[in-house]
């Protein structure tokens, strides 16, 4: 008699896990193993699965577990592809600059007609900052901890700003 054959469970680098709270939800995560520091490393999503008490509770649990596993199968590609040695899989190539005119626009069509010039202009006087400081070239996804710090300190100098065809001294108070 042949020997029946066992489904085999192939072992998954991230697993998707759930942690209980306090008021009966669950909130997930994700949990994997990092191999070059050699500790767990979460990653909380922004996720919950509530108990039924309503028909469309059921529901809005299917979609969060569903978005859950979206987002555990867009890690699990960024790490076998880190792991090929290949680059990020997902960059983007949106210009600082450009993105952020984008904001200033998006802001003065939210704002009321008040704050509409207010916020729409120091999004662009940022932009003109930040590019006196970096040039336009920059990339969103270059922006990180050492950028801001650098931006800060190019603050702290004083640097000017063109503002009705004058160059103007920036603000002690700007870089804080």
């Amino acid at each position: 008699m042949p020997r029946a054959t066992q489904d085999t469970k192939i072992k998954e680098p991230i697993k998707l896990r759930k942690k209980r709270l306090a008021n009966d939800c669950y909130r997930l995560y994700l949990d994997y193993y990092n191999p070059k520091t050699q500790k767990h490393e979460y990653e909380y999503l922004p996720y919950t699965i509530k108990p039924v008490r309503i028909p469309t509770d059921r529901l809005d649990n299917q979609n969060a577990i569903n978005a859950a596993n979206a987002v555990k199968s867009e890690r699990i590609g960024e790490l076998f592809a880190m792991q090929a040695g290949l680059k990020r899989v997902k960059q983007s190539k949106i210009l600082l600059i450009d993105w952020m005119l984008h904001c200033a626009e998006e802001a003065e069509k939210r704002a009321n007609t008040i704050n509409r010039s207010t916020w729409g202009n120091t999004i662009k006087l940022t932009a003109e900052l930040v590019r006196q400081y970096d040039g336009e070239h920059t990339l969103l996804v270059d922006v990180d901890k050492r950028f801001v710090k650098g931006f800060v300190e190019f603050l702290r100098h004083g640097h000017t700003i063109e503002r009705n065809h004058k160059q103007q001294l920036l603000a002690p108070g700007t870089a804080t």
